[in-house]
């Protein structure tokens, strides 16, 4: 995600531990921890950006190091932060589900969305990370991973059908 697109959405944003809650309303208005600031973003070229952040200016360079992580250079020092939206929230509460219950375990849908493709069968055994449900948000297909071994007991979806977030997708035995 390039720094220029991150505008009017909601963003976590983790600078060397501390954590700030971006909203950005505006190419040049956002709201820190619900503090309204002015901000003016230039880009210098590929990686160095000018920054006009509430009548003060900043020079850095930004290197995206994987989706949500990215390292800062900032008057020689370096910092490591971490900017992460909505759908990028709801996919590691998903993740993070409960993987070791021996009970039966049911796959939900981490945000709205619709299902292009059942990659699994009724009674298929799958492992840690076997694709299950190919589901499409915001024009990106998320692959919906099994977080468990186990065996496939019930497909509740249906290719090409409409489904809100928290709905059971699958039941893993």
């Amino acid at each position: 995600m390039n720094i220029l697109e991150m505008v009017m959405a909601e963003f976590i944003v983790k600078i060397n531990r501390r954590k700030f809650d971006i909203d950005s309303k505006s190419k040049k208005e956002i709201q820190i921890d619900g503090v309204d600031c002015e901000l003016d973003i230039i880009n210098i070229d590929e990686h160095q950006y000018s920054v006009l952040f509430n009548n003060q200016v900043f020079e850095f360079i930004i290197e995206q190091q994987s989706a949500t992580q990215y390292t800062v250079d900032l008057k020689g020092e370096s910092h490591n932060i971490s900017i992460e939206d909505e759908r990028d929230l709801l996919l590691n509460k998903f993740e993070n589900q409960d993987k070791t219950s021996s009970r039966l375990l049911e796959v939900k849908a981490p945000m709205p969305g619709l299902v292009l493709k059942v990659e699994v069968e009724v009674g298929q055994k799958v492992k840690i990370g076997t694709g299950l449900v190919i589901l499409e948000a915001m024009k990106m297909e998320n692959e919906i991973r099994s977080l468990v071994d186990g065996k496939v007991k019930e497909i509740k979806v249906k290719e090409k059908s409409a489904i809100e977030k928290g709905e059971t997708l699958i039941i893993l035995e």
